[in-house]
């Protein structure tokens, strides 16, 4: 499954799935995210303050930041080295609840998941009806805390060619795959490099305030 994510106004991103995927996917996405915001609400509303996290969900904005690769799986090794960090499985974290010092990177779902520009402990678990997978929501001043730490460790500046990012990437299999090559692949080239990714997306949505939208499938930009 390709990673697909982007830092754009909920509103502006619905709109962007209807017009692409049709009526109907953009209902969901809008079920979906009122849904999270619901959860959202009735979890951390007395703290965080139903009028922020009813702004976080309303702002507009064009995507400020679009960052997708063809590669099934793509947040999945810097999950995996999240996980062993403390001596536990991805898998364990998902579906036990085994602790780790690194939720909010560990929980990121594979199909699709929300970060918003929002200061909460734990990510959220959102049960949709019409699918067996929730919905992740995520916190980016916690996450952005999660990969400064990661980083403490993988040290991805002394040991990335590509350590930074440009706001807009869109790589196909093909880009993947010369990308591998110029970095002469090794086992942690993508636990690194799904740091740099997730780091430079997660920048953006806070230094912005808005929401980085995690989706599997690449669509086309506007910009």
């Amino acid at each position: 499954m390709s990673f697909d994510a982007r830092v754009a106004g909920i509103p502006d991103f619905i709109a962007q799935v209807k017009d692409a995927l049709g009526k109907d996917e953009g209902q969901f996405a809008q079920k979906k995210f009122d849904a999270a915001k619901d959860a959202l609400s009735s979890k951390y509303g007395s703290k965080i303050g139903k009028r922020e996290i009813s702004k976080a969900f309303k702002e507009r904005s064009e995507p400020q930041s679009h960052i997708g690769f063809e590669r099934h799986g793509f947040l999945e090794p810097l999950q995996g080295w999240a996980a062993n960090r403390n001596g536990t499985t991805l898998k364990a974290v998902r579906e036990d609840d085994a602790w780790t010092e690194f939720p909010h990177i560990a929980l990121l779902g594979s199909n699709d998941s929300l970060v918003l520009p929002l200061d909460f402990s734990m990510p959220l678990t959102v049960e949709l009806d019409e699918r067996s997978f929730p919905f992740m929501v995520a916190s980016a001043p916690r996450l952005l805390e999660e990969l400064k730490a990661a980083n403490a460790v993988l040290k991805v500046e002394s040991s990335l060619r590509n350590h930074e990012l440009p706001p807009f990437v869109l790589a196909k299999k093909h880009e993947v795959e010369r990308l591998e090559h110029i970095e002469c692949l090794d086992e942690g080239f993508w636990i690194k490099f799904g740091l740099v990714a997730l780091r430079q997306l997660a920048m953006v949505s806070f230094e912005l305030q808005l929401p980085l939208i995690i989706e599997p499938n690449l669509i086309a930009d506007k910009n």
